[in-house]
């Protein structure tokens, strides 16, 4: 088995937020703000708070990595080495297009299903 081209680290700034409903299976998908806390990006157009580091159900605390490296799971083949990467609708990761809202850049190549190294960014999705 090859290495990535770049290893995850598990450095960056983590923030906490309620979770508004049960994401104990959305671990490394990309989230938004609601009105009641943390959800999974459901469509994509959101625009990403982060990316959700542990699996909280309702109402538990939401560690969300909103800048430094994370993993993230694929939502899309062809996300190679360096694409900005935004969120499908059901929070998986996608090569982001003009219309998106980007949370970060790959930091390696993934295909559909594949849990990959991403720089969390997201101070461009608070932009208009």
């Amino acid at each position: 088995m090859t290495q990535p081209a770049v290893a995850y680290t598990g450095q960056g700034v983590d923030v906490f937020a309620p979770a508004a409903a049960d994401l104990s299976s959305s671990q490394f998908n990309i989230v938004k703000l609601t009105s009641t806390g943390v959800a999974v990006c459901s469509a994509t157009t959101d625009r990403p708070f982060g990316i959700l580091q542990n699996t909280p159900t309702a109402g538990q605390g939401a560690l969300v990595r909103v800048l430094g490296a994370s993993r993230c799971v694929s939502g899309a083949s062809g996300l190679t080495m360096g694409s900005v990467v935004a969120p499908t609708a059901s929070g998986a990761a996608q090569a982001a297009v003009s219309t998106q809202y980007p949370v970060g850049w790959s930091m390696a190549a993934a295909s559909s299903g594949d849990t990959f190294t991403v720089h969390v960014h997201t101070a461009w999705s608070a932009l208009p």
